[in-house]
């Protein structure tokens, strides 16, 4: 193993303190799950390009219980378990991210947290990624990792406390090549 995957698979072992990740089709949004053979290998080859949909959703534990029609997408994880404490979700900002030829994209989104994505190769199914998540004002970032998803998947990243609410992020790519 190299240095690389022992550092995302230490992440994924120790993901409960900074963030939970869920990743799943986002035709069927069941959870596959990351294993360590997902991981990315410096090697692979890299896929020409690829458009990412970054949002940035306030989850609060007041309000109605209802999840709008603008995550809709979410709708199985909003109401698992690890959300029920959570009655009301909003969608605040929706960005689309382009990767070309191995070039990573940035987004300063408003909730203050800055995104650098990276693709990084891709498989016959699968893309892989490298996500940083910087709060800003920061010196170190609340993720920092590779991560491999079926194409036009999501993660769901649980941030920090803002606005009486949790921040969370959803991050869904597809290749365009």
């Amino acid at each position: 193993m190299n240095i690389r995957r022992a550092i995302v698979a230490k992440f994924i072992a120790v993901a409960g303190i900074a963030g939970v990740l869920l990743i799943a089709p986002a035709s069927a949004i069941a959870s596959p799950g990351l294993a360590t053979a997902d991981l990315i290998a410096a090697s692979d080859a890299v896929a020409a390009s690829a458009t990412c949909r970054v949002m940035s959703i306030m989850a609060r534990k007041e309000g109605g219980g209802k999840i709008p029609a603008s995550l809709e997408l979410l709708r199985t994880q909003l109401r698992s378990d690890q959300f029920a404490a959570y009655r009301s979700f909003e969608l605040l900002e929706e960005r689309r991210i382009v990767l070309r030829d191995g070039k990573g994209g940035f987004a300063q989104m408003k909730i203050g947290y800055d995104v650098k994505l990276n693709l990084l190769g891709r498989d016959a199914s699968r893309l892989k990624l490298h996500l940083r998540l910087i709060a800003k004002g920061s010196a170190k970032p609340l993720l920092d990792a590779d991560y491999s998803v079926l194409d036009n998947g999501m993660l769901l990243v649980v941030a920090g406390m803002r606005d009486r609410g949790r921040a969370l992020f959803a991050f869904q790519c597809r290749a365009t090549s």
